[in-house]
């Protein structure tokens, strides 16, 4: 789709302006190699949101205060996931305003959640109930945050590795991967902003049940992937990207055929 190519440029653009064309170009091919990566053609907002969401920290790198603010608070208005953004963008002006008594870096973060608060107050308007997101959630989805959840998931896949429904073991190896990106992000050299980012979004989908980190929510903490993509280095690169390829095509073949699991 479209917003799936404006991710790539937008993650390319991104990654180039603090590591280099090199490490930007490993960074956009694993991640548009990775497992959850053919969402980008099906209806699904994970496109609009990394683009979204890439320009809003690039904004942040460049201390475009008001530019990083309204590209978050389109991409909040896009998902409530988007809302990490927030914390990228609070900690961004925290730093301005400390070191430089910048104060117009708080249009950032003054912004970033406007889009999510437009959109609550849209449907209430629409509604006549001021939770109605909510309790979709809630009633469709019966989505809530639960720090028991990726316990239960743990719990349930050593209780029965090869016996347990298809979802909790795709969730569970999401869970590990989140986990190893994670402190492969923590040890490197990304900007603060990007991990804050990255980490806020992977701790909401371990902690989000039932949906959890399924392979396209740690697509969106891409902050996490370029970190891996950075580490790497020839022959292990190679092999990482191969490997996703093969969980792709096998992850899309599985979720295009059958019923049991969505990415």
């Amino acid at each position: 789709s479209v917003t799936g190519v404006t991710a790539m440029i937008a993650v390319w653009m991104l990654v180039r302006h603090y590591a280099g064309s090199r490490v930007a170009d490993r960074s956009t091919v694993l991640l548009a190699f990775f497992p959850a990566s053919f969402v980008f053609s099906m209806v699904y907002a994970e496109g609009m949101i990394i683009t979204l969401a890439a320009a809003s920290l690039l904004a942040l790198l460049h201390r475009r205060w008001i530019l990083a603010g309204v590209a978050a608070a389109l991409a909040t208005a896009t998902a409530p996931v988007a809302l990490a953004l927030v914390v990228s963008c609070a900690w961004s002006a925290g730093r301005a305003i400390h070191k430089d008594r910048t104060w117009s870096a708080l249009a950032a973060p003054l912004l970033a959640p406007v889009g999510f608060v437009a959109y609550q107050v849209w449907l209430w308007r629409h509604t006549g109930d001021i939770w109605a997101w909510r309790q979709t959630e809630l009633g469709g989805w019966h989505s809530y945050l639960s720090a028991a959840y990726p316990v239960h998931i743990i719990t349930s896949f050593f209780g029965s590795p090869i016996g347990s429904p298809a979802t909790i073991r795709v969730v569970f190896v999401s869970i590990v991967v989140t986990v190893i990106f994670a402190v492969v992000a923590l040890r490197g050299r990304l900007p603060i902003p990007l991990l804050l980012y990255g980490l806020s979004v992977a701790a909401v989908a371990i902690l989000t049940r039932p949906i959890g980190p399924r392979p396209r929510f740690l697509m969106v903490a891409f902050p996490l992937i370029v970190a891996v993509a950075t580490r790497l280095r020839g022959k292990s690169y190679i092999a990482v990207v191969s490997v996703s390829t093969v969980l792709l095509i096998g992850l899309t073949a599985y979720s295009v055929l059958s019923n049991a699991v969505f990415p």
